[in-house]
Parts: structure tokens; C-alpha cells; sequence
């Protein structure tokens, strides 16, 4: 399992146990119990019994949106490859075209994308940034494409996209489906088999 998939499991685990122990001492102080719902008789029986519950009630939840990033990885790239279950992807592409078509063929590449705008453009430094709009499933993505020369007729494209919320870890692969469309897009019109996920 990637690393993400044992910080939720702790982190859920551990949110889980303290939100147990404040409501049994809320119903402790409110219902006017004559000993604390937990802080009495075997406490440590109790504690662990509860934490042991937090984990695995961490584990099913977690488990359910690993699974279900899968399964929308899987429907993107054929595969469930656990590098590409975070949020964040990113792709260099190799064109055999010179740089200012190169640049040219990347904003193009962004009609390939669902509704979306230019919010930065600059062909010197060789990048546009996109944002896509929001759905119910997404808050929008924020395409970034980076053009560099390599030759006098060879360029490369770094084409990457985050979630808009960058607190956002889990996004139903949106940004997955974006990097994979618009490196598609450029291998087609670019004339190129070179792609290096990163």
C-alpha cells in the first residue's frame, strides 16, 4: 500500500478515538452518569476496545476511497497503478517540432480538456496555466503546461494538474484524466512516442 493509505488509516484511527472519548463524556456530563463513561472501573480494557474499534472503522473507510480512486484510475489508464492514486500527476512529453509550434500545439491541447480558461499565458518562459470549472465532483483543476527547447526542431512539454483546493488529496481522477488527454492529444499532432511519467 502507498504511504498515503497508512496516514488516513492513523489519522482516521485517531480522530475516530478522540471523538469517542469527548461524546462518552458529554453523555457522562449531560445524563448525569454517577462515573465517567470510560476514565472508570478497567480503563485500559476500555480504551483499548475503543481504539481497537477506531481502527477498524479507519480501516473500512479508508479502504472504500482507496478503492473506489482505483477503480477510477483503472477506468482512465487500464490499470490500477498505485502511483497514480494521489491527486497531483504530471507527464513530460517529447515533440519534434520547434519550440514556437510547440507552444502554439500546447494551448491548442487544452481544447481537449472540458470547459476550462487560460489564466497565464507567456511564451517566453514557455507556460500556460488553465483552470477547468467547477462540477459537482470538482472544485476545478489547474493545468499547468511547461514548454522547453531541446533542439532547433525538438521541444519538451511538461504537462501537469492539481486540484484547485490544493488541501483536496483525493480527486476521482480528474487530473489524471486531464494529463492523459492532453499528453494524447500532443502525441497525436506532435509527432511523438516519447512519454515520461514522472
Amino acid at each position: 500500500m502507498p504511504k498515503l493509505y497508512w496516514i488516513f488509516l492513523w489519522s482516521f484511527a485517531l480522530l475516530w478515538f478522540v471523538c469517542f472519548i469527548i461524546t462518552a463524556e458529554i453523555f457522562h456530563r449531560a445524563f448525569g452518569f454517577p462515573e465517567s463513561l470510560l476514565f472508570s472501573g478497567n480503563v485500559v480494557f476500555k480504551l483499548v476496545v475503543l481504539f481497537s474499534g477506531s481502527v477498524l472503522l479507519s480501516y473500512l473507510l479508508t479502504d472504500r476511497i482507496f478503492s473506489r480512486q482505483a477503480e477510477n484510475v483503472k477506468a482512465i489508464v487500464g490499470s490500477e497503478y498505485r502511483d497514480y492514486l494521489g491527486a497531483r500527476h504530471t507527464r513530460k512529453i517529447e515533440l519534434k517540432l520547434p519550440y514556437e509550434k510547440a507552444f502554439t500545439l500546447c494551448r491548442e491541447s487544452l481544447k481537449a480538456i472540458r470547459k476550462n480558461r487560460i489564466r497565464k499565458e507567456d511564451s517566453s518562459k514557455g507556460i500556460i496555466e488553465a483552470k477547468t470549472g467547477v462540477t459537482k465532483a470538482s472544485w476545478g483543476e489547474i493545468i499547468t503546461l511547461q514548454v522547453s527547447r531541446v533542439h532547433s526542431d525538438v521541444s519538451m512539454v511538461e504537462v501537469s494538474s492539481r486540484p484547485y483546493l490544493k488541501t483536496n488529496i483525493f480527486e476521482g481522477g480528474h487530473d489524471l484524466r486531464n494529463v492523459v488527454n492532453i499528453t494524447a492529444f500532443l502525441e497525436m499532432a506532435g509527432g511523438s512516442n516519447k512519454t515520461y511519467p514522472i
